[in-house]
């Protein structure tokens, strides 16, 4: 960061890309999806990104996991991330695309609140605190409203992406 810890522009503007690319994830998985069931989305996406992943390492000439043993913690993220993904694309089978970005993005308040007591040193300012609260009370306030509840399954696929 420049400017004495301030973002500078174009650290703005690649926030901004990154967080329209990552909240029409959801418009696409429903869109391009059509017709096609939700973990075969899930194993076509999975299985493009392995493939680049594994194009990567070839071209840089990494041998993945000879060097640090990263072999079963590997496999514990990935199955991690195939049962997120899973409720991810079969969640978006029951509510809108909309609903799942509100629901999906709750994570960083749950790391904010959650961060004072797991990490030692670290403490939340009462404007802080103040701002968490009215985002999400804003985001709660966006779902119990009906404008596109997504149908009367919604609260199913709901659950699956909070």
């Amino acid at each position: 960061m420049k400017n004495g810890g301030r973002l500078d522009g174009r650290a703005v503007l690649l926030m901004v890309v990154l967080c329209a690319l990552w909240g029409v994830q959801q418009v696409a998985i429903k869109v391009v999806g059509e017709g096609v069931s939700p973990l075969t989305q899930a194993g076509i996406r999975s299985l493009g990104a392995t493939l680049l992943v594994w194009g990567w390492c070839l071209v840089r000439g990494d041998k993945l996991f000879a060097r640090d043993g990263s072999l079963l913690p590997g496999l514990a993220v990935a199955a991690l991330f195939t049962l997120e993904f899973s409720l991810v694309f079969a969640g978006l089978h029951y509510t809108t695309a909309s609903r799942a970005v509100l629901l999906l993005y709750t994570a960083p308040f749950f790391i904010a609140i959650s961060a004072p007591w797991l990490l030692p040193g670290e403490r939340l300012r009462w404007v802080q605190w103040l701002g968490l609260f009215a985002a999400f009370g804003g985001g709660a306030l966006l779902l119990g409203g009906k404008a596109g509840a997504g149908g009367p399954d919604h609260w199913i696929g709901d659950a699956m992406l909070f």
